[in-house]
C-alpha cells in the first residue's frame, strides 16, 4: 500500500476498479460518445453566437474542445474585456478576461 501511494500520488484504489469495470462493460465509450456529441452541439452553438454578436471577433483553438479563446483587432475595440466578461456573466456565460 505504501508503494502504491507513492508511485500513483495516493489515487484510490476503488475509483480505479469503477473506471476498469466502466471500461470492461463498454458504458465508458458509450457516455464518451454521448458526451462527444453534446459538447460539440454546445461548442458549434457558442461558435455561431460569436460570430453573430461579436463581429470582429477571432476565434482560436475551437477544434481543441469546450474552451475557446477569441481576441479582437486592437483597432476596432471600444471596450475592454473585464466588461466583456462581466457582461457575458449576467447573461450566463462564464469567461475570463485575457487582462
Amino acid at each position: 500500500m505504501t508503494a502504491k501511494r507513492y508511485a500513483d500520488l495516493g489515487n484510490g484504489i476503488f475509483t480505479q476498479l469503477v473506471l476498469a469495470g466502466l471500461m470492461d462493460s463498454g458504458d465508458l465509450e458509450r457516455h464518451l460518445r454521448h458526451v462527444r456529441t453534446r459538447h460539440r452541439r454546445r461548442r458549434d452553438s457558442m461558435l455561431r453566437a460569436i460570430a453573430a454578436h461579436l463581429p470582429g471577433a477571432r476565434v482560436h483553438g475551437a477544434a481543441a474542445g469546450l474552451h475557446v479563446m477569441i481576441t479582437f483587432d486592437e483597432r476596432g475595440t471600444a471596450f475592454r474585456d473585464t466588461e466583456l466578461a462581466a457582461a457575458a456573466l449576467t447573461r450566463g456565460v462564464k469567461v475570463h478576461p485575457l487582462s
